[in-house]
C-alpha cells in the first residue's frame, strides 16, 4: 500500500517486488467483487496477471511466506467468484507450500523466522490457511489437505490480539471432529449415534459461548440488537453465528433426510428446523440493517440456502407437522433472495456447502464437480394442480444456486404442493399418515426432490 500512496518514493520501490504486487493486485481484485457483486471482467485481468506467474509448480527458488499468502488470497477470490473448486485447490496449494516451509512445527518456525515479527506473521498465515482448508472441504466434500495429526500439538497460535482468528481456528477443529463424525455422502445409513450426536451438540454450543463477548452476536429475536453497529463487528458476529448454527444443522439433520427418521424422533427433527429458522430470520434482520449481505452475497447465501433445504425437506418428509408452521420463514428466505441483483445471485453452492462429508466425486459431473441434471420420468404421476412445474425440473441439480434463486416462484409453488398434504391429515400431527403420494406425487418424484435437497446441506 505504500508503494500506491508514495509511487515516486524511492525507498519504497526498493522494498516491492513482483509478489507484492500480486498480493496487491488480489486485494483490489476482491474488494471489486463486494461493489460490482460477483465475478467482472476487471477482477479477472488483475487475477490473469497474478495465475501467469504463480502456476508455475517447477521454480528453482524457494517457497517463501508470500507466496502462501498468495495462494491463500487467491482462494479467497474463488470464494467471492463462486469459484468453489478452485478455491479448494487454491488453498490446497498453500497447505502444501505451509508444509514444505514447516510452519506446522514448532522448531522448524522457531529455526526458519529468527526475527519475532516475522514468525509472529508466519503463525498467522499458517493458522488462516488451516482455517480455510476446512471451510473449502466442507463446500466441496473434498479432503482436507492439513492433517491434525501432523501438526504439532506445541505450535504456537495467534495471541489475544486476534480473537476473530483465534475463534475460527477452534471453529475449523471442531470441523474436523464433525467431518469424522458425519457418514459418508451416499453411504445407506445417514445417520450418528445418539451420543455422538449430543456430544457435538455439546461442543459445537460450547464453540459458541466461547465466543469473546466484542464478538458475541446480539439477537434480534432478543430484542438485543443495537440499531447500529459498527459494520465490521456487525459481519464478524453474525458470521460467526451462523457457522454455529450451521455445524448443530450438520450435527442433526438426518432427522429430516426420512420420513421415518422424522417419526422415530420428532422432537430432533422440531430441533433442526428451528435452527433453520433462526438462521433465516438472522439473514433476514442482516440485510434489513445493513448492506452486508448485498456486497459478500456468495458468503452468505450458502447459509441460507442449507436453511433453505432443511425447510423443504422437512416438509416434504412429514407435511403435516411442518407445512403451516415453517411457510413464513420458507417466503422470508426465497424473497430476501429474489430481491438481489440476478447479477449477484450466484451463491455457494459447495463453497462452505453442498454435500458435508467425503462424497464419490467419481459421478458423472461438470467442472465444477456439480452433478449433472437427471431427467424425469416421463410416465411420473403430475403435480396438483397449484403446482405450476412447467419451468421447474426435479432432474435440476439444486445444488447449482443460480438456478435455484432464479426459480424463486416455483419453489414457493413447490413447497405449497407439499403442504396439500396437510389438509388431508388429522388435526394432530401424525408424521406416520403422511403420503404426499396420494396428492399427486409419485414415490419417485418425493425420493429424487429429497435427494436433491439433501445435497444442499
Amino acid at each position: 500500500m505504500n508503494l500506491v500512496r508514495n509511487p515516486h518514493q524511492p525507498a519504497g520501490l526498493q522494498k516491492v517486488g513482483k509478489k507484492d504486487i500480486h498480493i496487491l493486485r488480489l486485494a483490489i481484485a476482491t474488494a471489486i467483487t463486494h461493489e460490482i457483486h460477483g465475478k467482472n471482467i476487471l477482477s479477472d485481468r488483475l487475477l490473469f496477471e497474478v495465475e501467469q506467474d504463480v502456476g508455475r509448480i517447477s521454480s528453482e527458488t524457494e517457497v517463501e511466506l508470500k507466496d502462501i499468502q498468495i495462494m491463500g488470497m487467491l482462494s479467497l477470490y474463488f470464494c467471492h467468484t463462486e469459484e468453489e473448486l478452485f478455491a479448494w485447490r487454491a488453498i490446497g496449494r498453500a497447505c502444501r507450500q505451509a508444509l514444505e516451509m514447516g510452519l506446522h512445527r514448532k522448531q522448524s518456525l522457531q529455526d526458519n523466522f529468527k526475527d519475532p515479527e516475522e514468525r509472529k506473521l508466519a503463525v498467522q498465515v499458517f493458522w488462516v490457511v488451516y482455517e480455510l482448508d476446512r471451510r473449502w472441504s466442507f463446500g466441496t466434500s473434498l479432503s482436507f489437505a492439513f492433517n491434525d495429526r501432523d501438526i504439532d500439538t506445541q505450535l504456537p497460535e495467534p495471541g489475544k490480539a486476534y480473537p476473530y482468528l483465534k475463534g475460527m481456528i477452534a471453529y475449523a477443529r471442531l470441523c474436523s471432529r464433525v467431518w469424522e463424525s458425519l457418514p459418508p455422502y451416499g453411504s445407506p445409513l445417514q445417520t450418528i449415534p445418539k451420543e455422538t450426536e449430543d456430544f457435538l451438540d455439546f461442543i459445537t454450543s460450547n464453540w459458541l459461548q466461547s465466543i469473546p463477548q466484542e464478538l458475541q452476536f446480539r439477537h434480534p429475536r432478543l430484542g438485543l440488537a443495537p440499531k447500529s453497529q459498527p459494520r465490521l463487528l456487525h459481519r464478524l458476529r453474525s458470521l460467526l453465528y451462523l457457522r454455529g448454527n450451521h455445524m448443530r444443522t450438520l450435527i442433526h439433520r438426518h432427522h429430516v433426510l426420512t420420513p421415518d427418521n422424522i417419526k422415530a424422533d420428532l422432537q430432533s427433527a422440531q430441533l433442526v428446523v428451528d435452527i433453520a429458522k433462526d438462521s433465516i430470520q438472522v439473514l433476514v434482520h442482516l440485510n434489513d440493517t445493513s448492506d452486508i449481505y448485498a456486497r459478500q452475497q456468495s458468503i452468505y447465501h450458502y447459509y441460507l440456502l442449507s436453511a433453505l433445504a432443511v425447510l423443504l425437506l422437512a416438509v416434504c418428509h412429514a407435511p403435516s407437522v411442518f407445512a403451516e408452521a415453517c411457510r413464513d420463514s420458507f417466503v422470508s428466505a426465497v424473497e430476501l433472495v429474489k430481491g438481489f441483483s440476478r447479477h449477484g445471485m450466484h451463491g455457494e453452492a459447495a463453497v462452505e456447502g453442498g454435500n458435508t462429508g467425503p462424497k464419490d466425486m467419481s459421478e458423472p459431473s461438470t467442472t465444477h464437480g456439480v452433478q449433472q441434471p437427471l431427467q424425469l420420468d416421463p410416465n411420473a404421476t403430475e403435480l396438483p394442480s397449484m403446482w405450476n412445474g412447467g419451468d421447474f425440473e426435479f432432474g435440476t441439480d439444486l445444488s447449482s444456486i443460480p438456478a435455484v434463486f432464479n426459480i424463486g416462484d416455483e419453489l414457493i409453488d413447490l413447497y405449497d404442493a407439499f403442504g396439500t398434504a396437510a389438509m388431508t391429515q388429522p388435526v394432530q400431527p401424525d408424521p406416520s399418515t403422511d403420503n404426499l403420494s396420494e396428492q399427486g406425487l409419485s414415490i419417485w418424484e418425493i425420493g429424487e426432490i429429497s435427494r436433491h435437497f439433501q445435497g444442499l446441506l
